[in-house]
């Protein structure tokens, strides 16, 4: 049987660009529900990725959760 085998591309961000990810609303198995996070690249690794969301809050992220903002409206 074949299978996919999907290129890994190193994904890197420059400190001050506008990024977003997803995290949940409700940390129980009841009514389990995500939101998306805007915000800058605050600190950049390897690993993971320190955000300051739109909101003043300060998040880390791995690199892998993180993607490029797109504006809806551009």
């Amino acid at each position: 049987m074949a299978q996919l085998i999907k290129d890994q591309k190193e994904v890197t961000f420059q400190v001050g660009e506008r990024v977003q990810f997803s995290m949940s609303n409700n940390d129980d198995n009841y009514s389990p529900s995500r939101r998306i996070v805007y915000g800058t690249v605050k600190k950049m690794n390897k690993v993971s990725v320190r955000i300051l969301g739109v909101d003043g809050n300060e998040y880390v992220a791995t690199v892998k959760e993180v993607k490029k903002y797109i504006d809806p409206f551009a």
